[in-house]
């Protein structure tokens, strides 16, 4: 636990300056750890069964936080409080439909970190004006990466 929370703090450390050398493979680092957390948050929440009005604030608000966090990191220093408020939105409501559906812990939190993320990658692609065709190819790898894990996970 020691490194780790140390890595984390160099990290943290070098995304606060836009000229380290190591920003990119910093800011990649705090996006994947986030990432990884939503990720843990609702398998956990899947896990426990609770009520559908105990998990979808918990998902909105970290959601929320992990979008306002990553355009943040990959805008280098923009802060779009709308993106953040539509993508956290559309979280919630993906986790409410996702909820009946009759997918194990492990599927529902897959699909809902996956999504999470491509709504954060489309809304940077808009935000730096990509083209379509380089706006939609990190979606696009996401949802392939997304369907062979849970063909995988269905597996086991």
């Amino acid at each position: 636990l020691g490194p780790l929370s140390l890595a984390w703090l160099v990290a943290e450390y070098n995304v606060l300056d836009l000229r380290f050398e190591t920003h990119p493979l910093a800011s990649l680092g705090l996006i994947g750890l986030s990432h990884g957390l939503f990720l843990i948050l609702a398998v956990v929440l899947r896990t426990g069964r609770m009520r559908l009005y105990v998990i979808i604030p918990l998902i909105v608000f970290a959601a929320a936080f992990i979008s306002l966090r990553t355009i943040n990191l990959r805008t280098q220093g923009g802060w779009k409080p709308e993106y953040v408020l539509i993508i956290s939105l559309l979280a919630g409501q993906i986790a409410v439909g996702f909820q009946y559906f009759f997918l194990n812990p492990l599927q529902y939190a897959l699909l809902i970190t996956a999504l999470l993320y491509i709504l954060i990658s489309l809304a940077c692609g808009i935000i730096q004006k990509l083209k379509i065709r380089e706006l939609l190819v990190e979606p696009a790898l996401m949802i392939l990466l997304c369907v062979s894990m849970i063909i995988l996970v269905a597996r086991l």
